[in-house]
């Protein structure tokens, strides 16, 4: 069974797919024509098979505005929704109450001047200040407890010290209870990545990025919604940033004991709108209805592999893996036409004179120059790659496994025979576990953006990322229960020193490639601890989940077929944001219905796992693969 040669489904950049805070001018950018041939395709990294080649697929463009792409983040059974901003209290009965006896008796003296004060009869008043230290910070600790809404401080004055009291210009703030001690909220997004979302919450709020948790990054060219974490603070001071935020809405307000950790999801809920579709209505709902039965290869997307064919992330992993230390900082450092000029710029410069410390101190702020500092430091050793980010480092290595797992995954998919019925099954040999699509054992990390590499890294407990997911223990299938596992159940691991291999030709493949890259299962017990690799699993097939589409019709592409969280709210509440630019759907249809040429739409509904890609699986649907223009 030969992999299946497919079409292109086209994934179209429009004007406004640029976050305005970061837009660059075109000069800054090489051109389409130069860069395309820069881009890793699905092909260089093994997609290539398909669960079912013989239902036809269809034509379509994918992502013609981000209004087309809608994500919802799954957690503990709930999902992702804007249904209100308005900030919550906390449950004030596990409040500790503190003893006001004391402070009432301080500030008796002057209870009519701060009231006056608290009613907006004055801007300002004026204390005596008590003789003693001690005395001066109890009367202030005292305004504090009982109006939080007032400032105190101390001044000194020429003759004599006085207290002077002002109204805050913030919310007053609470020390939150164990049980409730961290913010959660849901994060509403347009048009902006996670990472630029959270800078931009950071700098309102006066706080640093790393203090926000959440369960994952989601995609910049969409509308999504996600649960975020923030200790100590108060809902209100998040519901009123809406007043300001552009493209961002934060609501859902509740009080949490714990924050979320990367990968605390259940999996991601997708309003998707594939556009320019020319296939028959029974073409569409045919492959829509395999494609919920049957499922798709659950392959490693590109996000897992950077973007360039010039220095391929896959190929620094392996040199990690091997310990050629020179040759994976080399790599990193290779010019590509992917980079932007002044990277590009940078790396060349270091090429040409191969002195690190002087091609830093010039350098644009980049995850190459600290490389290039750390190279100056330490020489071509392991030292060197400690100056980059973690979550980096260990990219590289997580993006080797995945390129062997998609390149098993199409031998197994081809290769191994299928059915009498001709439909993939489960052979003696496999490995398996039930619900093998919820395994919570895989790295959760995609190819960040050098923005989230140097601006943003999320705090984690190294103790929590190696005890907090334990691997599942597999079963071998043999002859006598292979027709009684749902393919669905069979898994293929990540190779690592910990895992177990299939007992088949399957298993012997992971050994041959390895051999072929100069590598053995032994070589991924490294060393150095961030590059030791117990692997883990994942399954080969996924069924999409609460699958449900419709197909439309429309004259107008800059017309959204879907309606977001944050137009039902304002529809509901019957305010417009100036933010938004989206009128009701139906009136906007109309309005175009009789000019131009009609087209035909397919919106599709359905739920993944974690770890899933929405664009694997619309590959899977459509017999194409994904290009850039």
């Amino acid at each position: 069974m030969e992999p299946v040669p497919c079409k292109r489904i086209r994934l179209e950049a429009s004007v406004d797919d640029q976050d305005e805070s970061l837009q660059r001018s075109e000069s800054d950018h090489p051109t389409d024509s130069v860069a395309e041939s820069d881009w890793l395709t699905e092909m260089d990294v093994g997609i290539r098979a398909f669960v079912n080649p013989d239902v036809p697929g269809f034509d379509c463009t994918l992502k013609t505005r981000w209004e087309d792409f809608m994500v919802q983040e799954i957690s503990q059974g709930s999902c992702a929704e804007l249904t209100n901003i308005d900030s919550v209290d906390f449950d004030l009965d596990h409040v500790p109450k503190p003893d006001t006896s004391l402070t009432i008796t301080v500030l008796e003296p002057h209870r009519n001047k701060l009231e006056s004060l608290l009613n907006r009869q004055c801007d300002q008043i004026e204390l005596a200040a008590p003789a003693s230290k001690d005395a001066r910070t109890e009367l202030h600790k005292a305004i504090r407890t009982i109006y939080p809404e007032l400032d105190s401080r101390t001044v000194n004055s020429d003759t004599r010290q006085i207290i002077v009291v002002n109204r805050a210009n913030k919310l007053p703030t609470f020390r939150l209870p164990k049980n409730q001690a961290y913010c959660r909220f849901v994060l509403y997004k347009e048009g902006k990545d996670t990472i630029s979302a959270i800078q931009l919450l950071s700098r309102l709020l006066h706080i640093r990025p790393g203090s926000f948790a959440y369960a994952g990054t989601k995609d910049r060219r969409a509308i999504t919604t996600q649960f975020v974490t923030l200790k100590g603070i108060d809902s209100r001071r998040l519901s009123a940033l809406n007043q300001k935020l552009r493209g961002i809405r934060l609501g859902n307000f509740s009080y949490v004991p714990k924050p979320l950790f990367l990968g605390d999801l259940d999996g991601n809920r997708f309003t998707v709108v594939l556009r320019s579709v020319e296939a028959s209505d029974s073409i569409v709902r045919e492959g829509i209805e395999a494609w919920q039965r049957d499922g798709f290869v659950n392959y490693y997307g590109l996000q897992r592999f950077g973007h360039s064919t010039k220095a391929r992330s896959f190929d620094t992993g392996r040199y990690i893996i091997q310990s050629d230390w020179e040759s994976a900082i080399l790599h990193i450092l290779l010019p590509t036409k992917a980079d932007l000029p002044c990277v590009q710029q940078l790396k060349r410069d270091f090429m040409e004179n191969r002195n690190a410390k002087q091609s830093a101190d010039r350098g644009p702020p980049c995850i190459e120059r600290e490389l290039l500092w750390g190279v100056a430091k330490h020489g071509f050793k392991p030292e060197a790659l400690q100056s980059l980010p973690r979550n980096l480092r260990q990219l590289y290595v997580h993006s080797y496994q995945s390129l062997v797992w998609n390149r098993i995954a199409t031998r197994r998919i081809c290769e191994l025979p299928p059915n009498a019925n001709q439909c993939l099954h489960v052979v003696a040999g496999d490995l398996y576990l039930p619900s093998a699509a919820s395994l919570d054992c895989e790295p959760t990390d995609d190819f960040p953006t050098e923005l989230e590499l140097i601006d943003h890294v999320q705090p984690t407990d190294a103790r929590q990322m190696t005890n907090r997911h334990t691997l599942p223990c597999p079963k071998v299938a043999t002859e006598a229960d292979c027709s009684s596992i749902p393919i669905t159940d069979l898994i293929l691991p990540l190779p690592g020193f910990a895992v177990r291999y299939p007992e088949n030709k399957s298993g012997q493949w992971y050994h041959e490639m390895l051999k072929e890259d100069g590598l053995t299962v032994d070589d991924f017990r490294h060393q150095v601890k961030d590059f030791a690799l117990p692997g883990s699993y994942r399954a080969l097939v996924v069924k999409p989940k609460d699958v449900s589409f419709t197909i439309r019709e429309y004259t107008d592409s800059s017309v959204p077929l879907i309606e977001s969280d944050l137009k039902r709210l304002e529809q509901s509440t019957g305010n417009k944001s100036s933010t938004s630019n989206l009128s009701t759907l139906d009136s906007q249809l109309k309005q175009h219905s009789d000019s131009g040429k009609s087209e035909r739409a397919v919106v599709l509904q359905f739920t993944l796992p974690k770890s899933s890609y929405a664009t694997i699986a619309i590959r899977e649907l459509t017999k194409s693969f994904t290009e850039k223009r």
